[in-house]
């Protein structure tokens, strides 16, 4: 079996009952960079893109990655708590198998155990919805490879680049609602076509934020660019000030900016403790 060949991929195994954390890939379809994360106290599991070796991408989009993600989940945790994480895409992506994971909640007996998503980390993940707006102005971030970088890789990795950006235009970060009817009772309202059905109520898991304090450096050649992770730099949610409600319970500053965050032994400890604490919390 090749690395590319098992997913996810157990990065730290520990002893004990402590809910697993998955960390799923960022944008360029890799996991690379968990692997220097220090130990977190728990078993961890990164799933990398299962299409890192093709052209292809998506044709689901965002939702059909995190039903196939789901499955591979399943293989290692069939039930209980678990918490989702990545950098990036990641993060993007952890939110939507949490939904997804919510909605077969939803669909099954009261009384049966399932799989669920107790907190979700984001790192320096963006509200991306305003991206589609600003794609003839950003500046294409050209990544720095280690000199030994196959250069399958690169290729790969770039066109995964490609493919992150398909996905993010035509994806809508999902949403969790609560209906309370006249009688006090809390539930969600979906159209089914015909009218509207009662499902169980759905609820968000806490989320965490880690974002990055610098700007991504500009090129020389286009000093006026702007790349599009930084387009809300400025603001205190990085863009999800937009996505309404309270979704995040803390936001940590990271110092770096999007792309180097796990350059330095510093940020990689820091990001380490982040991680740990949170889920120890949660």
């Amino acid at each position: 079996m090749t690395f590319l060949e098992s997913n996810p991929i157990q990065l730290q195994n520990a002893p004990g009952n402590a809910a697993p954390l998955f960390l799923i890939h960022d944008g360029g379809g890799t996991i690379f960079n968990y692997f220097m994360l220090g130990d977190l106290g728990r078993s961890v599991y990164g799933i990398h893109d299962p299409k890192f070796e093709s052209d292809g991408g998506w044709a689901g989009g965002i939702v059909e990655m995190a039903q196939e993600y789901v499955t591979f989940i399943r293989m290692v945790r069939k039930t209980g708590p678990i918490f989702l994480g990545g950098w990036s895409l990641g993060g993007l992506l952890s939110l939507q198998i949490a939904r997804q994971l919510d909605d077969e909640r939803r669909h099954t007996e009261h009384d049966t155990q399932h799989l669920f998503a107790a907190g979700i980390i984001l790192i320096d993940s963006p509200y991306t919805p305003p991206w589609r707006e600003y794609r003839d102005r950003f500046v294409n971030f050209e990544p720095e490879f280690p000199s030994w970088t196959p250069q399958s890789v690169r290729k790969n990795v770039m066109r995964r680049f490609e493919v992150c950006d398909e996905l993010i235009d035509n994806w809508e970060p999902p949403r969790w609602g609560a209906h309370v009817d006249e009688f006090g009772v809390e539930s969600t309202l979906q159209g089914n076509g015909s009218g509207q059905r009662v499902r169980p109520v759905s609820r968000c898991p806490p989320v965490v934020l880690l974002k990055a304090t610098a700007r991504v450096p500009l090129p020389k050649s286009k000093p006026d660019g702007l790349v599009d992770v930084d387009l809300n730099r400025d603001d205190k949610l990085l863009g999800w000030e937009r996505y309404g409600g309270d979704l995040f319970q803390t936001v940590h500053h990271v110092f770096g900016n999007h792309f180097d965050l796990f350059d330095q032994d510093d940020r990689v400890q820091k990001i380490t403790k982040i991680l740990k604490d949170t889920c120890a919390k949660w």
